[in-house]
């Protein structure tokens, strides 16, 4: 922002809250405001007085005009991402699965790995045992000796020779 723009700015400020604006109340405003724009801050200054009593500092100019720059670049990526999202859509899509997978053993064959490329996993053992031992659950029978739950007073204690209970 210009000293003029601050300048009017401050008028506009002025015209609220009778503030006494000199050329050093410009100077100073114009260098903490110098990389907003004019638009911005004159739409933070209304916007203060619409929400706030408090006293208007540079300070509340420059969080809400940084605020204001914000949300509009933000709407602008917004929007460039849902046209580039709905050009995405727009093409049509392609099954390459095939087309990678050969890709893929093509280079493994390059470096000298042999055989099925998903057993070079580092943790494929583990995860091949946790399916054999899942396997062997599902498939399991109940176990035959097994009696029911223990009767109200537990089990007997089983006896010793020679020993009356």
């Amino acid at each position: 922002m210009t000293p003029k723009e601050t300048s009017d700015l401050l008028g506009l400020i002025a015209t609220v809250d009778n503030r006494l604006v000199d050329d050093a109340t410009v100077y100073h405003w114009a260098e903490i405001l110098a990389d907003l724009s004019y638009a911005d801050c004159r739409t933070a200054v209304v916007e203060h007085r619409r929400t706030s009593a408090d006293y208007l500092q540079p300070i509340h100019v420059r969080r809400l005009a940084e605020r204001l720059d914000r949300d509009r670049r933000r709407a602008v990526r917004e929007a460039r991402e849902a046209e580039q999202q709905r050009a995405l859509e727009a093409q049509p899509r392609t099954d390459r699965r095939a087309e990678i997978a050969a890709g893929i053993r093509e280079l493994l064959r390059e470096r000298g790995y042999p055989g099925d490329p998903s057993k070079l996993h580092p943790r494929r053992d583990y995860w091949d045992r946790k399916r054999r031992a899942y396997e062997r659950m599902r498939g399991a029978e109940p176990n035959p000796a097994y009696a029911g739950p223990p009767p109200e007073g537990g089990h007997p204690m089983p006896t010793v020779d020679g020993d009356a209970p």
